[in-house]
């Protein structure tokens, strides 16, 4: 079993992975209808064959219905790393959709395109969602790499529809399905 120093290392140690993370995130636009654009699916496509590449493999999809979007729905992914004990759940929250670019002449490169300059990210997202989202893949696969198994499940949720209003998202969970437990913990 893995301590806590081997964990801490191996996520300092894997910083080009999630590099690669952001990259293949922020490539796939996730703009929601009303900002003009199709929606999360290609992004969440992309992100579960991430995860699957990367050992995190006990994956669930809960897709509300939107005809506006592509496939006609919009996809709310759950990443399960099971725990000793399930009495409860700890999830990480983030969220699958950004904001539009705005005005393209006040970007220096392709907001599509992650760059790095001094040590820093630029692209459309890279903090605004995709950080939460790449800091909770760092922690699973850190536990599924080194066979750590946490003392409780943790689940990770990509949520669809956060940036204008999260209907499809974290709304449509609570109204439509019972993954939440009154026990559970909850970080965003």
């Amino acid at each position: 079993m893995a301590d806590i120093s081997s964990i801490k290392d191996f996520i300092k140690n894997n910083r080009a992975e999630y590099i690669k993370l952001e990259s293949l995130l922020t490539s796939n636009k996730a703009l929601a209808p009303e900002n003009g654009g199709d929606g999360e699916l290609k992004k969440c496509e992309a992100l579960e064959t991430f995860l699957k590449e990367h050992g995190i493999t006990k994956l669930e999809r809960f897709d509300a219905a939107d005809s506006r979007a592509a496939g006609g729905i919009r996809p709310n992914l759950v990443a399960t790393i099971d725990g000793e004990n399930d009495d409860y759940s700890i999830w990480i929250i983030a969220h699958l959709d950004v904001v539009p670019a705005g005005d393209l002449s006040l970007w220096e490169t392709d907001p599509w395109t992650v760059v790095e300059k001094d040590g820093r990210l630029f692209g459309r997202g890279v903090e605004d969602d995709q950080q939460g989202l790449t800091s909770a893949f760092a922690a699973a696969w850190a536990y599924v790499s080194l066979g750590v198994k946490p003392k409780h499940t943790v689940k990770l949720l990509f949520a669809a529809d956060e940036e204008v209003g999260s209907k499809y998202g974290i709304i449509w969970l609570l109204k439509n399905t019972d993954i939440f437990k009154k026990e559970d913990l909850i970080i965003i």
